[in-house]
């Protein structure tokens, strides 16, 4: 397999591992743009500073804390996958750490475990919140599906019923129809 001459290449030590960035016709300074936004996460979820998002979710202690959209999609992935696999959200942030390597949002689900087990409920602050913001939703969801059988069976009626009961009717009044017109 040919290569193209315009494939760039970007190797960086980041995250605790060599990141590597590819970029075809791209210049050098879009593949810079491209490692100061993996430093940039990497400083965000890092468990080695305190001033890091996950430390000070990691702090919060059920306070409600500001995050990014990085953070934000990870939690949501968390709670997706709680909601499909019927797991406990802690176990659902260790598999997204597992999934994404984020070896530190591990540590999160041991303060979510820790802050359940011994009363500051953070986890099930974050569940609570996340199914009431999900609630509008799902009502208006329930409403169209129960209203669908209502509104099917007008042209249920009238393509399916209407035609065979006039089938029907042909079969029995033909031969009658017959029958009464020999006399």
């Amino acid at each position: 397999m040919r290569h193209s001459s315009g494939v760039q290449a970007l190797h960086f030590e980041a995250l605790g591992t060599i990141c590597s960035l590819f970029g075809l016709d791209v210049s050098r300074a879009h593949l810079s743009q491209g490692e100061v936004w993996v430093r940039v996460l990497g400083t965000r979820i890092t468990r080695f500073s305190k001033r890091s998002e996950l430390a000070i979710l990691n702090r919060s202690v059920g306070e409600w804390v500001d995050v990014s959209p990085e953070m934000e999609e990870l939690l949501r992935e968390a709670l997706r996958r709680k909601e499909v696999q019927r797991v406990e959200f802690e176990a659902a942030v260790d598999e997204v750490a597992d999934h994404y390597a984020v070896g530190e949002f591990h540590r999160l689900a041991d303060n979510l475990r820790v802050g359940h087990r011994y009363g500051t409920g953070m986890s099930t602050l974050l569940v609570d919140f996340a199914q009431r913001a999900r609630s509008s939703w799902h009502a208006s969801y329930r409403e169209r599906i129960t209203r669908a059988p209502v509104l099917m069976t007008v042209p249920a009626l009238m393509f399916f019923v209407l035609p065979l009961l006039v089938l029907v009717m042909f079969l029995v009044f033909t031969p009658l129809m017959g029958t009464l017109g020999r006399l």
